[in-house]
């Protein structure tokens, strides 16, 4: 009950103020929701809300807070262009929670894909915004893999190694298809 009610005060508040009061804040005229996706201001409120009490929104919200957030039905949530993160309509409590904060890292620190050791760059970045959400995950015991068990347990440079070892011998689209940003991606 308490809980709906801070949704509910921060859907009226923290929502506008973020566009409002915030430097660098999320343009009114932010592209919209990617077809089959839509805002739902209570919800962006609750899962901002939500955001804020976890140790890593120190550095997640500010970005989180500048980007559009748009629900639908989508296998992946996924940050489209630099200000729209889709977020799983299925997804609650947590597990959005853990999405978005791997999203607002990307959006914190974008992938580059240039430069010569562009697929390690990339990879790295998608570990330490992976390391972000598992560990989150883990804190709620929402985790979706069997490598984010006790992974809040572990030394944040040890979860970082941990994502990244797994991202590189994980599935191999992943691999191809970062390795196909780079290829494409002009060099220095």
């Amino acid at each position: 009950m308490l809980r709906s009610a801070i949704a509910r005060r921060a859907a009226t508040l923290l929502v506008p103020l973020a566009t409002i009061a915030c430097p660098g804040a999320r343009d009114p005229a932010a592209p919209p929701c990617p077809l089959g996706a839509r805002e739902d201001p209570s919800r962006a409120a609750a899962v901002l809300e939500d955001l804020s009490h976890e140790p890593e929104s120190a550095s997640l919200l500010e970005p989180a807070l500048r980007l559009t957030l748009c629900f639908g039905d989508v296998a992946q949530a996924v940050l489209v262009g630099d200000h729209v993160a889709v977020l799983d309509a299925r997804a609650a409590g947590p597990q959005a929670t853990a999405r978005l904060a791997h999203l607002a890292e990307h959006a914190r620190a974008p992938i580059s894909f240039t430069g010569e050791d562009c697929l390690e760059a990339a990879l790295a970045a998608e570990a330490r915004a992976w390391a972000i959400e598992l560990t989150i995950q883990d804190r709620h015991g929402v985790v979706s893999d069997d490598i984010g068990v006790g992974f809040e347990a572990l030394p944040p440079e040890e979860r970082r190694a941990r994502a990244l070892a797994h991202l590189r011998a994980g599935p191999p689209s992943f691999a191809a298809h970062y390795r196909a940003l780079c290829d494409r991606s002009p060099r220095p």
